[in-house]
């Protein structure tokens, strides 16, 4: 932290594109190598607009927001509690 607060900012020239990139959802068509914009609900990032979530809308709009950050999330949740699971059982295995 101190050393951001001495040395000088980023031109805004550079960090504009940044989170422009950040909070918009792109792919890569391999065909032309050209990246390109799309927007498709569910599809925003949970983490990058963890301070405008929205929730005043309701939970049906955040998840809408969400969807597939938060099933990711889910599964791979549900994951993690099958492994320990797993492990705890091969403990008790005679």
């Amino acid at each position: 932290m101190v050393v951001s607060l001495l040395t000088k900012p980023e031109p805004e020239s550079m960090v504009e594109p940044f989170y422009a990139k950040l909070s918009g959802q792109s792919y890569l068509d391999k065909s032309t190598g050209e990246e390109i914009e799309y927007s498709a609900e569910g599809h925003d990032l949970l983490v990058a607009n963890l301070f405008d979530l929205q929730l005043s809308k309701g939970l049906r709009h955040f998840y809408r927001r969400f969807s597939v950050d938060i099933n990711g999330l889910l599964v791979a949740s549900g994951v993690v509690v099958a492994l320990i699971a797993l492990a705890k059982g091969v403990l008790y295995l005679p």
